[in-house]
């Protein structure tokens, strides 16, 4: 959509945020002509204006037809959007300084097919409605981005749902709000120092692990690398190691320890801390202030648990 169009379509009312789904209303459907509809429109003009000066009855008709044939263009264009209802919008977490994917699902009752709907967030990319992978054929999908510059929840901006078919004569747009919020996780240090060394407890034996463990059922988030896999087998279920002893001391990542470095520079390395432990499949424990400590616990639940808590972390006073 040209910026202009834009701005002008933000000028036109303020919008009051929508829960889901999101109907388009008739009445809200703006149609402006576009660059090829103005030419367009001169032309026919041109050629009414010599076929009434000439007296040219067959080129005054044929002046009529193409004028019909716009009009037509522009009432078509608005029954494009008129209809239309945002189903559903699903975005997954990012990373602050990374682009947000947001999924936008599309929907219409009425049997008319819909071509060319362009979805666009404001300040955002635009993106091409397609028709959905399901069998429905009244159900349309699109995926646009949005920048996320800073970490946090933050709600959706006004989205614009525009067209300019079937012939390319006008531009018909409508605005929605809908209430829905994503989510930033911090950005985490770049080039960071490497995980803090535990303090080796009495009894210790990293290099022996497996005859000392305890078993216990498997629980969503563990480790693959702890499954025993032979107990499994025997057990039909799968069975996870838990140290007795024997095993690393799980490390204890606390706010409190990084009182030499500011605050948000504190969130950038606790979130590169907890992305080392991920990788590294060790268990950690996330100590923040004024919250209850997230685990011991591993994997990428406790992982995405460490960074949602992280992202949520109140602005500096």
């Amino acid at each position: 959509m040209h910026p202009y169009v834009l701005q002008l379509s933000r000028k036109l009312g303020r919008l009051k945020r929508q829960p889901l789904p999101c109907a388009v209303n008739a009445r809200r459907i703006y149609v402006l002509p576009t660059g090829v509809g103005l030419f367009f429109a001169t032309l026919v003009l041109v050629m009414s204006l010599g076929a009434l000066n000439y007296g040219n009855n067959p080129a005054l008709l044929l002046a009529l037809l193409l004028a019909g044939a716009g009009l037509a263009s522009a009432l078509s264009a608005h029954l494009q959007l008129s209809g239309v209802v945002v189903a559903g919008i699903q975005t997954a977490p990012a990373r602050a300084g990374e682009p947000v994917q947001v999924h936008i699902q599309l929907e219409h009752a009425d049997p008319r097919r819909r071509e060319g709907l362009r979805v666009q967030w404001d300040d955002g990319a635009a993106a091409t409605a397609a028709p959905a992978t399901t069998a429905d054929s009244h159900q349309l999908q699109a995926i646009c981005s949005l920048p996320a510059v800073k970490r946090g929840l933050h709600p959706l901006p006004p989205l614009t749902l525009s067209t300019t078919q079937p012939l390319g004569l006008v531009l018909a747009w409508t605005r929605l709000h809908p209430h829905r919020q994503y989510l930033v996780y911090p950005a985490a240090e770049h080039n960071g120092p490497p995980l803090p060394t535990p303090p080796s407890a009495s009894g210790n034996r990293p290099d022996q692990a497996g005859e000392d463990d305890l078993l216990r059922d498997y629980r969503p988030g563990d480790s693959r690398a702890r499954i025993a896999w032979k107990a499994s087998a025997h057990r039909q279920s799968l069975l996870v190691r838990q140290p007795t002893g024997g095993g690393p001391t799980p490390l204890a990542l606390d706010w409190q320890q990084l009182g030499h470095l500011a605050y948000e520079a504190r969130i950038s390395r606790l979130a590169h801390w907890v992305e080392l432990a991920a990788h590294s499949q060790r268990r950690w424990s996330l100590q923040l202030p004024g919250q209850p400590a997230l685990g011991p616990g591993s994997g990428h639940d406790h992982l995405q648990a460490c960074l949602r808590a992280l992202a949520l972390m109140p602005d500096e006073r």
